[in-house]
């Protein structure tokens, strides 16, 4: 058991799957190689200023499979020949990334749904697993907590204070891509009701309910791959993990958060990131996808 710096919700990414219809080219910069070694050597750098703790991070879907591909890529021979003085260990849960000279990183697979009461991220699934969500039943957070039990996975919900920002895109993307409305963040009554299939809160700031029963959890929700808005731009360092397997990783994790055994380290989220991020989601969902201007590269 050891002491590790972790985020439990890393996107990378805008988006990934997502093209120009005329030339193919990925609507944002998607190039696989510079994307991974970027968010490789973020990791290491954290793990630096933090006396080389372990970094844990847990690369995040959302309807796409962004984590399998970061996973294929950081494996890959091509990728191999560039970085060089890596040691990769894996399981069904877990990638181990280890520099003889700069530590080790350890990268797991999430997924974030936009269920029917809000976000709801599960982090520590299997890499092989991604959860349909064009198939709206899986949205009902019945399936997910479900989903979560059946493979052990950590599960944290949004709540609390949500920006401006989030509200307004939240709306107008619900209502116009999906054509149904659903908060990003769940309300009290929704946390209450599901209380016992939820671990934590992500949260920008402690929250607690009348009852102080949530616990939150920092998570950098980053859609870069590195930089003050990247991976680990809010996390939490745990006091004891179990790194000997992906499958004792994530049970040690959900089990430090029910215990309470980690502290959280937050950085003021970029307004400017957000509405970066949430403009380009909101042009690809509203217009590019339904006009044909864009469509998914699967």
């Amino acid at each position: 058991m050891t002491e590790a710096i972790v985020d439990l919700e890393a996107h990378l990414t805008d988006t990934q799957d997502i093209v120009w219809a005329r030339s193919g080219k990925h609507v944002q910069d998607w190039d696989k190689m510079k994307v991974g070694r970027r968010v490789l050597s973020e990791c290491f750098r954290v793990s630096e200023d933090n006396s080389n703790l372990p970094t844990i991070l847990s690369v995040t879907n959302f309807d796409d499979e962004r984590a399998q591909v970061f996973r294929y890529l950081v494996k890959g021979e091509e990728f191999f020949r560039m970085t060089g003085n890596l040691d990769y260990f894996e399981d069904e849960k877990m990638l181990h990334i280890r520099n003889p000279f700069r530590g080790d990183l350890y990268f797991l697979a999430g997924q974030e749904i936009a269920s029917d009461i809000g976000h709801i991220t599960l982090a520590g699934l299997p890499f092989d697993y991604y959860l349909d969500t064009s198939d709206k039943r899986n949205r009902e957070p019945e399936k997910i907590f479900s989903e979560a039990e059946k493979y052990g996975a950590i599960v944290l919900v949004e709540a609390g204070r949500v920006g401006m920002l989030e509200k307004i895109f939240g709306k107008m993307f619900n209502k116009l891509v999906d054509k149904q409305y659903a908060e990003m963040s769940a309300k009290k009554v929704n946390l209450i009701k599901y209380g016992n299939d939820i671990d934590a809160v992500k949260s920008d700031y402690d929250f607690w309910d009348d009852n102080d029963h949530f616990l939150s959890i920092a998570v950098s929700d980053s859609h870069v791959p590195d930089g003050k808005s990247g991976p680990f731009s809010s996390y939490a360092i745990f006091n004891n993990v179990d790194l000997s397997s992906g499958e004792k990783l994530v049970a040690s994790l959900k089990d430090g958060i029910n215990r309470s055994h980690y502290h959280n380290v937050r950085n003021e989220k970029s307004v400017l990131e957000n509405l970066r991020h949430h403009s380009i989601c909101f042009f690809a969902g509203a217009v590019g996808l339904p006009t044909g201007l864009m469509k998914r590269d699967h």
